[in-house]
């Protein structure tokens, strides 16, 4: 199916769910994720403000935070490429071009020394390759990057985004780890 009549399909599917199923979904996400040590050896993180139904990062955030890992957040630059923004207690976000809220700070990290990111997507298919939105930004930012054999990439989503189809393309993002509300995926 092509990229894009699944991405379709996909926000559709996203649609139908109740707030109810997905709020408890989102909880049982991000417990899981924090409760398979992902973040005993992390510095550095990278999370996202969610939109279009997107799995929130909201209680990793604030975890991270306690335990005191700098916390990033992707801001939109210049050329379609993406900065990554130290977020801290506190900071305001502001909403962007796109309608999605970034951190007003200005503190970068370069993404090699990320030590988790976290990236968004629609789908993803049975080998861990990423469908995203169809901009390429988390793409371009990671695919660039030398060996990234310490940077974990992981996912949060719904067990429906998980797809069988094959959809990889040469630049798409393979994740580490996917995490649902049903099941881990890893993908190493």
């Amino acid at each position: 199916m092509p990229k894009n009549k699944l991405r379709k399909k996909l926000f559709q599917k996203n649609q139908s769910m109740s707030s109810e199923y997905k709020k408890l979904a989102s909880a049982e996400v991000q417990k899981t994720f924090l409760d398979i040590n992902s973040l005993n050896k992390a510095k550095n993180i990278l999370l996202y403000k969610d939109i279009k139904g997107e799995m929130p990062t909201d209680k990793i955030m604030l975890e991270s935070q306690r335990m005191g890992i700098g916390v990033y957040f992707p801001v939109v630059a210049d050329n379609y490429k993406l900065s990554l923004i130290k977020y801290l207690k506190g900071d305001r976000f502001k909403k962007n071009k796109y309608g999605i809220d970034e951190p007003e700070g200005s503190e970068q990290i370069n993404p090699e020394n990320l030590s988790i990111a976290i990236v968004p997507f629609v789908g993803v298919d049975n080998n861990g390759y990423r469908l995203g939105n169809g901009g390429g930004y988390y793409d371009r930012l990671f695919g660039s990057l030398p060996e990234r054999s310490d940077l974990v990439i992981a996912g949060l989503g719904f067990d429906y985004q998980i797809i069988s189809d094959n959809f990889k393309e040469d630049h798409d993002l393979k994740y580490d780890l996917v995490i649902t509300e049903k099941q881990k995926y890893f993908f190493k």
